[in-house]
């Protein structure tokens, strides 16, 4: 449908090249991108969204209030619109009459709409809108289990539990520790708690690496699903102390997971030779690294070292629970 689009709407330009000349390039582009960008906005969550919301309210996988901010958005537009219009009409009406009367800015942003209305027909309009839907509101569903896999087939049953259940053991992990050493971390960054999080994630992946369908694409959906849980308005100010969008947490997360993996690979690495010493200190540093940027000192080392231990030994407890949840 997008090869479509393209195509018709090269076809257009050169249409309207030979009527209004080169200038027509310019405006009904402009017009094109407007048009596609304002009609996206007020349209699609009705027209895309509703019907969803509709199916997930009816099987209980998503809280009503969904409808309320699916409407909230186009009502937004139209007043904004309003206003912009009204503002124009009063203080610039020769702008206003510009608008109106430059048919290749209309012509464009008429083609740019009728490009979003046709987003039904397109298999991977409706895939592109579903992973927003998820990412904007995700955190609206009903529970973890009902919210969108990205990376995983649905039908993937094996896959989707393992899913489920390193989350629900990481996230555990986090709340266990934050409470009992409350005292004992000292989170300095705005998203330190993040960093936190992802940390109790990577040491459940290193402790049941060889029992996981796909480790890789596991990580993928469990970072997906924590970064649009840790950005919702609900809870950015816990995570992120301040704002913080689901896009940008992913995006770092993924640098972040992929240090704490590394490190926690030379952890396992030195367990096996016995060298605890090493294996220790290497669980202080990467705890460290989640409260501050700054490098891990001997202060540190003995502020961390009761809650390194007690992370190390719920290492076997969690490969029973992983073992027993798939």
């Amino acid at each position: 449908m997008y090869k479509i689009a393209g195509l018709v709407f090269c076809l257009l330009e050169g249409v309207l090249i030979a009527i209004y000349g080169w200038i027509a390039l310019l405006w009904s582009t402009l017009g094109f991108i407007i048009g596609l960008f304002i009609t996206a906005q007020m349209v699609l969550p009705l027209l895309l969204g509703l019907p969803l919301a509709f199916s997930l309210v009816s099987k209980k996988q998503m809280r009503p209030k969904i409808f309320l901010v699916l409407f909230r958005t186009p009502v937004i537009w139209i007043i904004q619109l309003s206003v912009l219009g009204f503002i124009l009409g009063w203080f610039w009406p020769t702008a206003v009459n510009w608008i109106v009367e430059n048919q290749t800015l209309n012509i464009g942003m008429s083609f740019g709409s009728i490009a979003i209305l046709l987003t039904p027909l397109s298999k991977k309009g409706r895939d592109d809108f579903r992973a927003d839907f998820d990412k904007v509101y995700g955190r609206y569903y009903t529970d973890i289990n009902d919210f969108n896999l990205k990376f995983t087939d649905i039908n993937d049953k094996k896959q989707t539990k393992q899913i489920e259940a390193a989350i629900k053991i990481s996230s555990n992990l986090y709340i266990h520790t934050t409470l009992s050493s409350k005292d004992i971390l000292r989170f300095r960054l705005p998203e330190s708690r993040f960093r936190y999080m992802l940390f109790c994630l990577s040491i459940v992946v290193k402790s049941c690496e060889d029992l996981m369908k796909a480790p890789y694409l596991l990580i993928n959906e469990c970072l997906h699903f924590l970064s649009i849980y840790t950005t919702s308005k609900e809870n950015v100010q816990e995570y992120f102390n301040g704002l913080m969008n689901s896009h940008e947490a992913e995006s770092n997360g993924s640098i972040y997971i992929q240090e704490f993996l590394k490190n926690l690979s030379i952890y396992f690495d030195a367990v096996k030779s016995g060298d605890k010493y090493n294996a220790s200190k290497i669980i202080y540093s990467v705890i460290h690294s989640t409260e501050s940027n700054e490098s891990v000192s001997q202060t540190d080392t003995q502020r961390l070292e009761q809650l390194s231990w007690e992370i190390e030994q719920f290492i076997p407890s969690m490969r029973n629970a992983f073992i027993d949840s798939i």
